[in-house]
């Protein structure tokens, strides 16, 4: 959900084409991002719907002070809006926009979350007509028909909009095949009903799980830091070949109908090892998490 929220969030963004506060007013510490127009804050967004989507489905699966729970995503969504205020990035409007979309957005996206989450899941069809629905919104986006883009550059909105789809496909893909090989199981049914009903308790790690957590956080990053840089060679010399073009000529342009195919293969790369590829790879070194692919 959070990727439809950010897309949504950056749609939104080029449709309605408000600029970021002024430099004249504010000091403006990302200049790279700059450019970019400023209603709605994305990163309100995000602030807001990541924790409070976590709040929302942990509170029905695990035994927890809900209280402490609201408490902590109130102080993580504030201090994620504070940070956009202080670096000169947005407006005071900008951050209020953002929260009333995705407020707006959490009453109309979490009712269908469960139906959504089946269908991404089990369905055979899902890779085809979810594929579509990351591919597509990739390819056609406000800016594809400006004259910037017409003359063959594109802006930082849209090739952050392709990384977060990107992304979310990959994510996606392991996650579905995780379940079509028995990765991922719904909890076992008997005729009473499921056999430990949640809400489940939090049980804190052993000192050689906390070993085993370190190692595959190091690990994994080292090994989504090779797929990318290979991915995004690979996906360049292709792309290259395929146009007949020298690769060292196009690269650092910023050519669209080079940056977009290569950007979206590698992100989709990095979302798949993620949740297949790099799992699979802890399996074989016995030190994967039993319980990862055991929650739905």
């Amino acid at each position: 959900m959070p990727f439809l929220y950010r897309y949504i969030g950056q749609l939104m963004k080029d449709i309605l084409k408000m600029p970021r506060p002024s430099p004249k007013i504010v000091i403006q510490m990302e200049p790279m991002y700059v450019s970019e127009y400023g209603m709605p804050s994305t990163h309100a967004m995000i602030g807001f719907s990541v924790p409070f989507s976590l709040l929302y489905f942990c509170s029905q699966r695990y035994e927890f002070p809900f209280v402490v729970g609201l408490a902590v995503c109130s102080v993580w969504c504030l201090l994620i809006c504070l940070s956009r205020l202080y670096l000169g990035m947005h407006s005071v409007l900008d951050i209020i926009g953002g929260l009333l979309l995705v407020t707006g957005l959490f009453a109309l996206i979490l009712p269908l979350a469960d139906i959504l989450d089946n269908f991404q899941l089990t369905s055979l069809l899902a890779p085809l007509i979810m594929g579509a629905g990351f591919l597509i919104p990739s390819l056609y986006y406000p800016q594809t028909f400006s004259e910037e883009v017409s003359q063959g550059q594109w802006g930082p909105t849209w090739a952050d909009t392709v990384t977060i789809l990107a992304a979310g496909w990959g994510i996606f893909m392991g996650s579905w095949l995780n379940y079509q090989m028995g990765l991922i199981t719904a909890p076992a049914i008997t005729t009473d009903g499921p056999v430990l009903p949640p809400p489940y308790p939090i049980i804190w790690p052993s000192s050689q799980q906390v070993i085993y957590t370190i190692f595959r956080t190091v690990a994994g990053l080292a090994c989504l830091a090779t797929v990318r840089i290979a991915g995004k060679t690979m996906a360049h010399l292709a792309v290259c070949a395929y146009y007949k073009r020298d690769p060292n000529e196009v690269k650092g342009k910023n050519l669209v109908k080079f940056e977009l195919p290569v950007k979206f293969f590698t992100y989709a790369a990095i979302g798949m090892s993620a949740t297949f590829f790099i799992p699979a790879l802890f399996r074989g070194l016995n030190i994967a998490r039993d319980t990862m692919y055991t929650e739905v």
